[in-house]
């Protein structure tokens, strides 16, 4: 092109011209006929659901100009490409807009969604229109719900007690990278701290070794620090479990991928926020653990494990017994120690190990060094290579041995004692999903008093969200949202509230579950077709005038079962009237 050509282009009527005509030729819809009868090969474009909390940026700008390249790359080759479009849709943000706006989050969501819509019509994109999505539609997350139970059948998905940063001003589960180094949340500014939640988790830990032997085959083509930093964040480790045993209670079980250096343990540090440190401390210590553990809540891990932390920490009152010296050593709360790492306990070795050496000097606790350092050393913990000394008892000696050798002698004796065994360890953890709000996927999951987790048949997917808008998100009303979703006559507890385990992406909760004679039975809304948000949909109305979205009741075996009499699927236009099972079993009965 000339530098006249040049000068004279007008790149917004050329716009203007040609993307009218995109449009009415649906230029980039992909034709499932010309795949099935062998006209043109197919290939598959995806890249990432932006999230709807504006208009787009140009980091949208940039990872969807790099991915119209490659699309436009396939279709001018010949293939035929199917190139869709969609939207993370569900997040905390259009849930507090809703409250602000006394809206439904759904309002906030998909006005963006149109904005960043038309954004991206104009920067040309070639996507495919007629495969638009959202993970907020009940006709998507459906999909969804059904893979997490996929997962759940497998035992990937699994709930479990456990310590997460808490947002009390969001009332929300957050991520380590959601805390502010200052140990606030990102979000509001509010002051993290640590709760303990009964949390939903994928166990991704499952695949820990697959995921670490597959970096071996991206070796050649990534980026070696990439590589060395997913190494790193799986982080295998090979060493032993060992057991020391505390009078009064049940051992105390450690992971170490040092067990050469077993003789030098001469204290032990339990995470403070483990439930093993609060069924170890004394009468005469919990004052003060309580109060440290209250301190301890307030930090994050990151800040936890900084190298450069003072080592704070209380003794819990207890002492354990070395396996290989046979000595009471003491035991310690501290924070420098995470309660989901290895069992939440350690064996500490100041000699070898330099947070364990500022711990044992903050707190003047001895210090007995198992490997011998190099003659010119002037450091603290040393913790290469050497020789083992001062590591004898009367049945075992790794006096003189390489780390390695001595490494498989002290497994070999803990095994045949019974006091330990060898063991592969990884610092990746299961991934926790959940969150404490309402926008997000229900979790398929109904929680029976009788029979436990009970899965949603997946006939019955969707489990839809209940139709809540403005003050009825705000977080502190749990209560309110468990009545407008299970209704008062129910108990069977329904997941939804604050409280509730719901997972970015995934989110939400549980329906209500009823059981009959010791076996659960579930009474769905009749199937509707899904209306565009913001939903006007109808609820379960009971002749009584009390309201839900199910018709439920639960009692234990031998019990009077408590009944939701007449119910009727109301949608304020319309009433269709049906009684609940348990109603017409007990007017025949009464008959």
């Amino acid at each position: 092109m000339s530098e006249q050509e040049q000068a004279s282009y007008d790149v917004h009527a050329v716009e203007a011209k040609w993307q009218p005509v995109w449009e009415r030729l649906d230029a980039f819809r992909a034709d499932d006929a010309a795949v099935l009868s062998g006209r043109r090969e197919k290939r598959y474009a995806l890249t990432m659901f932006p999230y709807p909390s504006g208009d787009l940026h140009m980091g949208h700008a940039e990872v969807l100009a790099l991915h119209d390249v490659i699309a436009r790359y396939w279709r001018l080759r010949g293939h035929e490409v199917l190139n869709p479009m969609g939207w993370d849709s569900f997040g905390l943000p259009a849930e507090n807009a809703a409250i602000r706006n006394d809206s439904h989050p759904a309002t906030y969501t998909y006005a963006n969604i149109e904005t960043q819509l038309e954004s991206m019509k104009r920067y040309g994109l070639a996507f495919d229109w007629s495969r638009r999505l959202h993970t907020s539609d009940p006709e998507y997350y459906k999909w969804t719900q059904w893979l997490f139970l996929k997962f759940r059948e497998q035992g990937l998905a699994y709930r479990k007690n456990s310590p997460v940063n808490w947002c009390p001003q969001d009332q929300t589960v957050l991520a380590n990278e959601q805390v502010l180094a200052d140990g606030t949340c990102e979000r509001c500014g509010a002051e993290v701290t640590k709760k303990e939640l009964t949390q939903w988790y994928f166990r991704t830990t499952a695949y820990a070794q697959e995921l670490y032997d597959c970096l071996d085959q991206l070796q050649e083509t990534w980026i070696g620090k990439v590589v060395n930093a997913q190494r790193n964040w799986i982080g295998r480790s090979e060493g032993a479990h060992v057991e020391f045993p505390v009078d009064g209670h049940e051992p105390i079980r450690v992971f170490t991928t040092r067990p050469d250096t077993l003789f030098g343990a001469t204290f032990m540090v339990v995470a403070a926020d483990a439930k093993l440190a609060a069924e170890l401390v004394s009468d005469e210590q919990r004052p003060a653990y309580e109060s440290y553990l209250a301190e301890t809540r307030k930090a994050s891990d990151i800040d936890r494990l900084a190298t450069d932390r003072p080592k704070t920490g209380v003794f819990l009152g207890v002492h354990a017994t070395n396996p290989v010296t046979g000595e009471q050593i003491p035991v310690w709360a501290a924070d420098y120690v995470l309660a989901d790492y290895g069992t939440g306990a350690i064996m500490a070795v100041p000699g070898q190990d330099q947070r364990d050496w500022d711990f044992a000097k903050a707190h003047d606790l001895p210090v007995v060094r198992t490997v011998q350092p190099p003659a010119d050393w002037e450091g603290e913990a040393y913790v290469g290579s050497g020789p083992a000394i001062n590591s004898a008892n009367d049945e075992v000696s790794l006096d003189g041995l390489d780390v390695d050798e001595a490494k498989r002698t002290i497994i070999g004796w803990l095994e045949e004692k019974g006091l330990g065994t060898g063991t592969v360890n990884y610092r990746l953890r299961d991934w926790l999903l959940s969150r404490q709000r309402y926008w997000g996927a229900p979790i398929p999951i109904i929680h029976c008093p009788v029979d436990g987790e009970v899965p949603v048949p997946e006939d019955q997917l969707p489990v839809e969200l209940p139709e809540l808008r403005g003050s009825d998100l705000k977080p502190r009303a749990p209560r309110r949202w468990a009545r407008r979703r299970s209704g008062s006559t129910s108990a069977a507890r329904p997941a939804v509230g604050r409280r509730s385990a719901t997972p970015t992406r995934w989110t939400r909760s549980s329906t209500p579950r009823g059981t009959s004679s010791g076996t659960c039975r579930r009474r769905t809304t009749p199937r509707r077709s899904t209306p565009p948000w913001p939903r006007r949909g109808g609820r379960w109305t009971s002749t009584s005038g009390a309201t839900s979205t199910r018709c439920c009741t639960c009692s234990t075996p031998g019990s009077s079962p408590r009944c939701c009499a007449t119910w009727a699927w109301s949608t304020g236009t319309s009433r269709s009237p049906r009684t609940c099972p348990r109603a017409r079993s007990s007017t025949r009965a009464a008959r």
